[in-house]
């Protein structure tokens, strides 16, 4: 029994020899593929004694040089497949339920990027896509459209805001009604083209900081009946045909203005002045 025990650890041994020598061939020659082996019986511990070593040429095949066709190495695929690479990420998509919003928005988070000052942490309910629920912000159906909901009002009355200007906000809100905005900190001229607003009828931003000449563009606004302009630092004088205009109130005194009695103020149709 140990003496198949020996023949079958020396045939094993050999043949890890045998692949070993096929392996190396490369670095002794790149086209070596016949290798000569010497398989010899051994000293002749069993039986029959030595049969002395005979030569013998065995053919190997170089697995680096000369691999046969059919032993060419093949890697299945994974089984999954290689994953896609994630799709490019875009800009946020914002969705609205009504289109006239959609043109709000952008208009008040610029107007909000630009204010200086928020004591009364106002602007921090000034988040999300839904503007009706923001302080100081209120929607209604408009007059050519009652299954729309739009912006039809602003009242930051006493929010004690601070903006350099309030040209590119209230003059960007096309459904806007009113505009109330007294006793802020709202600095610059009005805005030249607020005349386009069509629905305004009432628009109060006095106590506030602005300045320049009378803001003439206001003769343009056809539905106004309430404008409040005291407590700023308007200068110049004022347009007579201010008191012609369709008013119901006007109140313009506490500014720097160089005003007389216009000749047609006996004709205006104004029910409360003061100036």
């Amino acid at each position: 029994m140990s003496g198949l025990f020996s023949i079958s650890t020396k045939f094993s041994t050999l043949c890890i020899c045998l692949i070993f020598l096929a392996i190396n061939t490369e670095g002794e020659s790149s086209n070596r593929e016949i290798l000569e082996l010497t398989i010899g019986g051994g000293s002749g511990d069993r039986g029959g004694g030595g049969g002395g070593n005979r030569t013998q040429k065995v053919k190997l095949w170089n697995p680096f040089c000369s691999l046969p066709p059919h032993f060419a190495l093949q890697f299945p695929p994974l089984p999954y497949g290689i994953p896609p690479p994630p799709p490019p990420v875009g800009p946020e998509v914002l969705v609205f339920d009504d289109q006239r919003r959609a043109v709000v928005y952008p208009v008040i988070q610029k107007f909000k990027a630009i204010i200086t000052s928020v004591p009364l942490g106002i602007a921090k309910s000034w988040q999300g896509l839904d503007i009706c629920s923001c302080k100081g912000f209120y929607c209604d159906n408009p007059p050519d459209n009652k299954t729309a909901i739009a912006l039809a009002s602003i009242d930051f009355n006493g929010f004690q805001l601070g903006a350099p200007t309030l040209d590119g906000f209230i003059n960007q809100l096309t459904d806007i009604a009113l505009f109330h905005a007294n006793s802020n900190n709202f600095a610059g001229t009005n805005p030249p083209d607020i005349a386009k607003l069509p629905c305004l009828y009432e628009l109060d931003i006095s106590n506030n900081k602005l300045s320049g000449s009378f803001p003439r563009a206001i003769l343009g606004i056809k539905s106004l009946t309430f404008l409040d302009i005291r407590f700023n630092l308007f200068t110049g004088s004022v347009p007579s045909q201010l008191f012609s205009q369709n008013l119901d109130v006007l109140f313009i005194k506490d500014n720097n203005f160089r005003q007389t009695l216009p000749d047609n103020l006996g004709n205006t149709h104004v029910l409360c002045l003061i100036f």
